[in-house]
């Protein structure tokens, strides 16, 4: 099960047990940290993930914290994504396909939800719940 916000942002992955926009044992926001570059950037929180998507290359594999972000649905944006799109036109989105580099099915439902009294399906006032899963 995933989160969405409307503009692709993921903002909470079942799939990872350590990581999230917020990090409880801080009582703060979650960051990822970089590697010494030359835009001086330190890290980046994870909710800012696609505005910091040119950092990627300077995320340090090292740091423990960043494991469960490398290769999560947060480093991608899912806005593009088939049941994504669909969804947002109808409601209720599905897809279904085949991926060769796992050798499995994937399959996926979304959900366009309102959270707000004043939500219009383009005022960014919604989140889009995605279940996924595979079969082989």
């Amino acid at each position: 099960m995933s989160v969405i916000n409307s503009s692709g942002q993921a903002i909470y992955d079942s799939d990872l047990k350590n990581m999230g926009i917020y990090n409880y044992k801080t009582n703060e926001v979650y960051r990822i940290t970089l590697l010494d570059n030359q835009f001086n950037v330190k890290n980046f929180t994870v909710l800012s993930s696609l505005l910091s998507s040119p950092y990627f290359a300077f995320i340090d594999a090292k740091d423990p914290n960043n494991n469960e972000y490398v290769g999560s649905i947060f480093t991608y944006p899912m806005g593009g994504l088939y049941e994504f799109v669909n969804g947002y036109n109808n409601g209720l989105g599905v897809s279904a396909r085949f991926a060769f580099s796992n050798d499995r099915f994937n399959y996926s439902v979304t959900y366009y939800l309102g959270i707000t009294n004043n939500y219009k399906k383009n005022n960014s006032e919604a989140i889009v719940l995605r279940l996924s899963w595979k079969y082989k």
